[in-house]
């Protein structure tokens, strides 16, 4: 009996060393493991800095616009306006910073834009008509600055020397010109029109002979009278040229120079403005206006600079000069209600989507103008 009990302690004994050797969960399920319980430690940070995705190409694009002429005349308006719109588009997602130089003389000209040039602070040198002389050497000088010009392409071979010298044709509104025509024909009651301009340049020749064939279009009995005042800018030259025209009996004057709308106030007659929106000046007078719209050119001249300066392109200007239509929105005409009949501003407006569609194709012609 007592070797019985000898052996069975001798077997719990080593049963007990057995499981001790055992190592602990083993033979146990995953749920049955118990989980040491460790105390929570503060996360470890490390001084290291994200690295920022490298930008995609510049964000901003800095313009100035140099003028012959104050802001205030309708022609330089219109490219204030034109780069305002242009801004709020951000084109290529670019912030569009503009600045103005103005009243600049022909004989201080070149010197004005070599020291735009030379500061380094403008991407885009664009001159708006008057001083492409000037542009045309300062673009010689500095290759690396691109220019741009709005000015009548007719025999300008200084265009084509440098290929950072952007032309853009001034001459874009002929049509907008004939449909001015079209209502000043459909409107007058005397069948005498007026035009008072600066220059018999391509510029405001087109317009003008646009003008006079689209009011024959409608209108076969009126005739145009054409007065050159030779300035761009003359006030009261031109209010005296209006009054004559109004005394010769013009009943509606179209002036592409200001100064006009009060000699037409002064004689009952209506008036047109040009390049932007002039009813403001004259609610009662300016029946109409030939609104330019350089949207396009500062567009394209912003696609050029664009890819010289994201993706390294060599600027190559071409011999053409660069030209939009009516269709491709280089001009429009703002009509007055409550001083154009209704009726007649239908018949223009159908005349201008003709001339969209392909269906209406307007002669342009820039031979200088005779009152006819």
């Amino acid at each position: 009996m007592y070797g019985r009990w000898n052996r069975l302690i001798v077997y719990f004994v080593v049963a007990a060393i057995l499981a001790a050797c055992v190592a602990p969960g083993a033979g146990t399920t995953p749920e049955a493991a118990e989980t040491p319980q460790t105390e929570p430690t503060e996360p470890v940070v490390t001084d290291t800095v994200a690295e920022s995705p490298a930008p995609a190409g510049p964000t901003e694009v800095r313009i100035v616009t140099v003028h012959i002429s104050s802001v205030d005349a309708g022609w330089d308006r219109s490219f204030i306006d034109s780069i305002t719109r242009v801004a709020g588009q951000h084109p290529h997602g670019l912030t569009v910073t503009h600045e103005v130089v103005e009243n600049v003389p022909w004989a201080d000209a070149e010197r004005v834009m070599n020291d735009l040039a030379n500061t380094g602070l403008y991407d885009i040198i664009f001159q708006a008509g008057g001083l492409r002389d000037a542009t045309c050497v300062s673009a010689y000088s500095h290759p690396d600055q691109l220019f741009g010009i709005t000015t009548n392409p007719d025999g300008y071979e200084c265009y084509t020397a440098e290929a950072n010298l952007y032309l853009y044709n001034s001459s874009s509104v002929g049509e907008c010109g004939y449909l001015l025509g079209a209502l000043a024909g459909l409107m007058t009651t005397s069948n005498t029109l007026g035009v008072v301009a600066g220059y018999p340049a391509s510029d405001t020749n087109e317009p003008i002979n646009a003008f006079i064939d689209g009011s024959k279009a409608v209108n076969p009995e009126a005739q145009t009278r054409v007065t050159f005042i030779q300035s761009w800018y003359d006030p009261p030259l031109a209010r005296d040229a209006a009054e004559s025209q109004v005394n010769a009996g013009a009943d509606f004057i179209w002036g592409l120079v200001d100064g006009t709308f009060e000699a037409a106030s002064a004689g009952n007659a209506l008036a047109a403005g040009i390049y932007v929106d002039q009813n403001y000046l004259a609610p009662e007078t300016v029946a109409a206006s030939v609104v330019a719209n350089w949207d396009s050119y500062f567009l394209d001249i912003i696609d050029v600079w664009w890819e010289h300066a994201g993706n390294g392109s060599a600027y190559s200007s071409t011999e053409e000069a660069i030209s939009f239509t009516l269709a491709e929105g280089s001009c429009d005409i703002a009509i007055t209600d409550g001083l154009v009949p209704a009726n007649i501003a239908t018949q223009v407006m159908d005349l201008r989507q003709q001339i969209i569609d392909g269906t209406l194709v307007v002669p342009i012609s820039s031979e200088e103008p005779v009152s006819r």
